[in-house]
This record gives C-alpha cells, structure tokens and sequence, in this order.
C-alpha cells in the first residue's frame, strides 16, 4: 500500500503600509468597504480561516508585519491562531507554525551570507517584538509565546 498526502502551506503576510511620518495606515480606496488592504484581508481570509480552525491543519508562517498588525487590531484572532498550533504540538509534538525570514526573503535563493545575515539581523528585531507585546500585557501570553518561539526557530533556519 502506498501514502499519499498532500501538504498546504499558507504563506501568511502582509507588506508594511503604514506612512512613514504619522505611522498609521492611510485609507486605501481600492480595499472598500473596509478602510485599507489589511483591515479587508484579515476580514475575508485571516479571522474566518482562524474561526474555522484552518491554522490547526495546514503549516503556516504569520509575517511579522501582519503579525504586528494583528496583535494590534485583533489580538482574539491571533491568540486563536497560536491556540491552533500548540494543539498540534499537544498531538503531534511539534506545531505547524513555521518562521518567516524578517525580509520576506526565500532563503533557498540566497547566498550564505544572505541566510546568515537574515538570522543575526533580523531574528533580534522579532525578539524585541515579542518582548514588547508581553510587556504590553504583563505577562507571557500564548501569542507573545508563539512569536518568540517562531523567532528562536529562525536562528536555526
């Protein structure tokens, strides 16, 4: 008997868009009814597959800057998406959260330079990050646990 399986990967990720100087999200007109892209794909794609329960059967990486986002404007949301991964790591011993070069980068496409510089660089920026949204809230929360846990896994990509 042979196995077969199919593996889906949702590649989760949102560009920066906030202004520069003011640091707010501008309204973007082509994102309507909502007021930019990120309020609009977190409505259409990112909450409904968390209420599904989608995160719990797929591999996923959340992007830093969608991160951010959402731990700012739907905190429920990504504490459902990291509730999604710890129950694969109760089942299986491992999540399905995976970490996402700070660049956006594909590594395999990089020079070892590259891959080393991502690593050193940028894996302190999501250090940082994740210490921020726990001090935030006083305490370590499951979200602030996947984050930081996704940036250790990043130092060892």
């Amino acid at each position: 008997m042979s196995i077969r399986a199919l593996s889906i990967h949702g590649h989760f990720y949102q560009p920066p868009r906030e202004d520069p100087i003011t640091g707010e999200i501008l309204n973007e007109v082509g994102a309507a009814p909502y007021n930019n892209w990120n309020e609009r794909i977190h409505a259409e794609c990112y909450r409904p597959n968390a209420e599904l329960g989608n995160f719990e059967k797929i591999s996923f990486n959340l992007g830093p800057t969608l991160c951010e986002w959402m731990a700012n404007h739907d905190r429920p949301t990504l504490r459902l998406i990291a509730a999604q991964d710890r129950a694969n790591v109760r089942r299986y011993g491992v999540g399905n959260a995976i970490a996402q070069p700070f660049n956006h980068t594909i590594l395999r496409d990089c020079s070892e330079f590259g891959r080393k510089w991502d690593r050193i660089e940028n894996s302190g920026r999501r250090l940082k990050h994740a210490s921020r949204l726990c001090h935030q809230t006083g305490k370590v929360e499951p979200t602030c646990q996947m984050i930081a846990s996704i940036s250790n896994q990043a130092t060892h990509i």
